[in-house]
């Protein structure tokens, strides 16, 4: 909505349907051929469009302030996938694998417990967001669930006292399955030889 729409407009807005319908065109079709000016056009629409949730985000945040939750609240913001606006000659986010789709924000907040102004720049996943959440919340996790808690890329020390819990199966799991609940130093070097559950050390920050 406006006036999010033309905030970051440079062209003339009747150029606007022109470049709308290029986009159209090219959102299923390879290689995207747009002029100059609709490319332009299409990224400052998109732009008004990451403005308008971020205003919508900063309203959220407001009103947990307001009654008095957002400190004991995990927030995450991310991102399902990215977008080509004619890079690579594509539009949409269809066809391929480039970082242009791959590479999403992925911020997570939770004062007390995780540190602010922690940058990570080893790649993670989406799948690493509810092995996150389930061990920030003390919850075990299942240990057929894809992913790893990323408490222990950005807090190695909360990780060593609160290491985390698996189960044997995920919820399908028959009723005979046994949980695993108590992380043990034996139970903890069994999980880094699955699948690079858990890093050997801990302690390295």
């Amino acid at each position: 909505p406006e006036p999010y729409r033309s905030r970051f407009l440079r062209q003339p807005a009747r150029l606007v349907p022109h470049a709308m319908r290029l986009g159209e065109r090219y959102r299923f079709v390879a290689p995207a051929q747009f002029d100059a000016r609709s490319r332009e056009i299409l990224t400052d629409l998109y732009d008004g469009e990451l403005a308008y949730l971020d205003m919508r985000i900063g309203q959220l945040l407001e009103d947990l302030r307001a009654r008095q939750l957002l400190d004991r609240t995990v927030v995450v913001v991310t991102a399902d996938h990215g977008e080509n606006l004619g890079e690579h000659a594509l539009f949409g986010h269809q066809y391929c694998v480039y970082e242009t789709l791959l590479r999403v924000p992925l911020i997570i907040r939770y004062p007390g417990v995780l540190p602010a102004g922690i940058r990570v720049t080893e790649p993670v996943s989406l799948v690493d967001v509810m092995p996150t959440l389930l061990h920030l919340f003390g919850a075990p996790i299942p240990m057929d669930l894809d992913g790893k808690p990323l408490t222990q890329v950005f807090e190695p020390r909360w990780l060593l006292a609160h290491p985390p819990r698996y189960t044997a199966a995920g919820p399908s799991a028959p009723p005979e399955a046994t949980p695993m609940t108590d992380a043990s130093d034996e139970m903890l070097e069994r999980l880094r030889g699955i699948g690079g559950l858990l890093p050997q050390s801990p302690l390295r920050i």
